[in-house]
């Protein structure tokens, strides 16, 4: 949290608000420090109000601005990246309006100038970043089948380390401002680049494999899909059984999926970070068989939990639409 320097008696009351949210948030109570900060913010659009009319306090921008910070923080700190990126936003467009309106003193304008570029600096960094995608189902929606707990760990903190080494990793420097994929590709043709393309090749997977599965998966295999696989393996349960079969036999940590080579569907597994995308394939769907995707809820019978994946969490109309785009290139 950004430190309040002491400000003029005006602003006795946003002050004592925002160093008691900075009390709260220091000892983790973030619901209290958001109410607080919260209140802070209210003052200090009032005092912004006054400036905005008069010119003063000159500080009003400052006080503004480490408002619309405390709280995108905190909002952070509650994994609400959108609202914290819209109190960044404020603040940006409140100061370039302010700093252009031609009635107020140039000092006033000027502190607005001052206080904007590193709201500025912050929100474009922010932007940048890559970020821990949010489930597109409950917690608990795939239960039994997958654990709550298991989604908790997995999703909550193993992915989450990879996004936030990845952001570390580039945040300067050649792969600075690249997208995922770029990263990926020139990543895994650079040996000196081994750890980051493991930590964006796991962002990657991991993100993938969030969507292949969904509440109620597996049943029956839309038609096009359906006529694909047979074409391709001689029967819904040859493809199965060599898919479990890939999963199974994947010796440590990696992945088995299902891929659009450029010309038919085939099987590949890939150890550790690796992925198809760094070997010119197309990934329709993937099973993640690090112990950690499974441990919890099946301990050391990863066969039981691929099966599991098969028949009850796949998303096949997802894994279907993603074969008809790689089929139609």
């Amino acid at each position: 949290m950004q430190q309040v320097s002491q400000p003029p008696h005006s602003e006795a009351l946003w002050r004592m608000l925002t160093q008691q949210a900075n009390a709260a948030y220091a000892q983790q109570h973030t619901l209290s420090a958001h109410a607080k900060y919260t209140e802070a913010m209210t003052n200090a659009e009032e005092m912004l109000q006054i400036f905005q009319e008069t010119g003063v306090p000159l500080s009003a921008p400052l006080a503004f601005v480490i408002s619309c910070h405390n709280l995108a923080d905190c909002l952070e700190t509650q994994k609400q990246t959108d609202q914290a990126a819209h109190f960044l936003r404020y603040a940006c467009t409140k100061l370039t309006h302010l700093a252009q309106r031609p009635e107020l003193p140039l000092q006033a304008r000027l502190a607005c100038v001052e206080q904007l570029r590193p709201a500025v600096n912050v929100l474009s960094e922010q932007e940048n970043m890559f970020k821990l995608p949010e489930l597109p189902y409950a917690l608990d929606a795939l239960a039994p089948y997958m654990s709550a707990e298991t989604l908790e760990y997995h999703h909550g903190k193993h992915h989450k380390a990879y996004v936030d080494k990845l952001n570390e990793l580039t945040a300067s420097g050649a792969f600075d401002g690249l997208d995922l994929e770029e990263i990926i590709r020139k990543s895994a043709q650079d040996p000196s680049q081994k750890v980051l393309f493991n930590q964006a090749g796991q962002h990657w997977n991991h993100s993938f494999f969030w969507l292949s599965m969904k509440a109620k998966g597996g049943g029956a295999i839309p038609g096009a899909l359906e006529k694909q696989l047979i074409a391709d393996f001689g029967s819904l349960d040859a493809f199965k059984a060599e898919f479990k079969a890939a999963c199974v036999s994947q010796f440590g940590s990696g992945w088995g999926w299902l891929v659009h080579d450029g010309e038919k569907l085939t099987i590949t597994k890939t150890a550790n970070a690796d992925t198809p995308l760094a070997h010119g394939h197309t990934a329709l769907l993937t099973c993640d068989v690090w112990e950690h995707a499974y441990y919890i809820d099946y301990r050391n019978m990863r066969p039981k939990y691929v099966e599991a994946f098969l028949s009850d969490l796949v998303d096949w109309e997802r894994v279907a639409a993603l074969y008809e785009q790689a089929s139609s290139r």
